[in-house]
């Protein structure tokens, strides 16, 4: 795929901009989400929230599995890529993070996490998602948790679809 979307250099950005390319870590997405910098901010702020377990309600390692689960349904291969070193950083074993990118061998996924895994899948589907599932997540990890898996989930599409358009590779 060949790059929509130029990201941007510190010597074309507007002073917004630039401001927010200091924040960021050099490369990856930095430069695409410089283009909207008030968004850049939000997803900046949600991004660092995502990484603390008592907000999301949800280990490390089972956000890093459904975030390469995600990146891989929407063909973002950066992020999917950039989320198994994350996973491996984690302590996840090679079987999970194959497990939890193609999503052929759920026996190598936690038992607790399964639910979790149904209930995204059926959501980026738009299937509508039986009640049952719903409960179990809910009674595995609380509301908190489902919030968490939701707000986990809509980033991990946001990022995704930005890595598949702008053409970022791994």
């Amino acid at each position: 795929m060949s790059v929509r979307v130029r990201g941007l250099t510190l010597e074309e950005a507007t002073e917004e901009q630039a401001a927010v390319l200091r924040k960021l870590p050099p490369g990856g997405l930095s430069p695409f989400l410089a283009h909207a910098p008030a968004l850049a901010e939000a997803a900046i702020n949600t991004g660092m929230l995502l990484f603390d377990e008592e907000a999301t309600g949800i280990s490390d390692e089972m956000r890093e599995a459904l975030i390469i689960r995600i990146a891989h349904l929407c063909g973002g291969n950066y992020v999917e890529q950039q989320h198994k070193r994350l996973g491996q950083a984690f302590g996840m074993a090679p079987e999970q993070l194959q497990a939890a990118s193609d999503g052929s061998s759920s026996k190598d996924l936690p038992v607790e996490w399964r639910a979790a895994f149904e209930l995204v899948e059926l959501g980026l589907r738009g299937t509508s998602v039986p009640e049952a599932v719903v409960s179990a997540v809910v009674g595995q990890y609380g509301e908190r948790g489902l919030t968490g898996i939701a707000i986990v989930a809509g980033t991990a599409v946001q990022l995704s679809l930005l890595a598949s358009w702008t053409g970022i590779s791994a």
